[in-house]
């Protein structure tokens, strides 16, 4: 799945800003991250990944705010704040044509979550504040809990 290892934060970010997929710690699993915003990057996680472009990738962010130009009634989400950090995925309205396939669904809606793992927050702030996330394995596989496990 990832065809490079990299040490350090500078090198996750510099991947992932020239489209690149990395590995990337959550407070849950190990994700396979890539830059929303290019449609290609989202592609090759979703092959990555041996899943087709309509099954969706969840976004992980690390402020709501970052989050404003694409979901719909954002103000509604305060609530939910209460629960994250943490593994609670929220499924929400997004606004359409900000996103594609696979972050959101023919129904516009995209699962968002705040991860409570501070290397991810920091890789998440140096990158506009969200990216897409799936787990580390391929779809039939478990997932990947360990950075070794993330092949």
């Amino acid at each position: 799945m990832i065809e490079a290892r990299f040490s350090t934060e500078e090198e996750i970010i510099a991947a992932l800003k020239s489209g690149q997929i990395v590995g990337i710690p959550t407070d849950t699993v190990y994700g396979l991250a890539a830059d929303p915003l290019d449609p290609n990057a989202l592609k090759n996680l979703s092959e990555a990944k041996g899943r087709d472009m309509n099954q969706p990738i969840a976004v992980l962010f690390s402020k709501l705010s970052k989050l404003d130009s694409y979901i719909e009634n954002i103000d509604q989400l305060r609530r939910i704040e209460l629960f994250w950090p943490g593994a609670l995925t929220a499924i929400v309205r997004a606004k359409r044509g900000r996103l594609v396939a696979p972050l959101v669904t023919d129904q516009l809606t995209i699962g968002i979550r705040k991860p409570a793992n501070e290397a991810a927050i920091r890789i998440l702030e140096r990158m506009g504040g969200f990216l897409a996330v799936t787990s580390a394995n391929r779809h039939d596989r478990k997932p990947a809990n360990s950075a070794q496990e993330v092949t």
